[in-house]
């Protein structure tokens, strides 16, 4: 796949993903009385579980084909930015595999849903880092200042 073609798809992928995260926070704040929790908690949990498959699948194409490829490539003095970001990758699928482990187990659990949350904050936060390293490297692959 060229370069063109794997830009296009991590920026669909990212589109989706972006829609998949807006319709999670949705659910999340979706007010229901103490009757309809099980509804509230089966739509968060199906939202979860799209946002846990398009996440790994963002990742994977980042990781392998997108961006931190090109990064390594022509910036290999940023390798501890990349290896850092990869980490924080590791580290926010293991609380996504955990929080989706609760949620199939505790059918009308609204304990989680902060747990979401927080997982939907840290993938927020990681993402600004990551566009952060995308600047620095194609500033500093273009000779420009940041």
């Amino acid at each position: 796949m060229d370069r063109e073609s794997i830009n296009e798809q991590l920026r669909i992928e990212q589109d989706l993903l972006q829609h998949i995260c807006e319709a999670l926070q949705a659910g999340l704040s979706w007010d229901v009385e103490e009757t309809e929790v099980t509804r509230k908690t089966s739509t968060v949990r199906f939202l979860f579980q799209a946002f846990q498959r398009h996440t790994q699948r963002l990742w994977a194409i980042h990781e392998f084909d997108g961006y931190m490829s090109y990064v390594l490539q022509n910036q290999p003095h940023m390798q501890s930015a990349v290896d850092a970001l990869k980490n924080e990758h590791e580290h926010i699928r293991h609380r996504i595999e955990e929080i989706s482990s609760r949620l199939d187990r505790a059918p009308d659990s609204v304990e989680e849903a902060e747990h979401v949350a927080d997982v939907l904050r840290q993938y927020e936060e990681c993402k600004l880092r990551e566009s952060r390293l995308i600047q620095e490297a194609f500033t500093q692959d273009m000779g420009g200042e940041g």
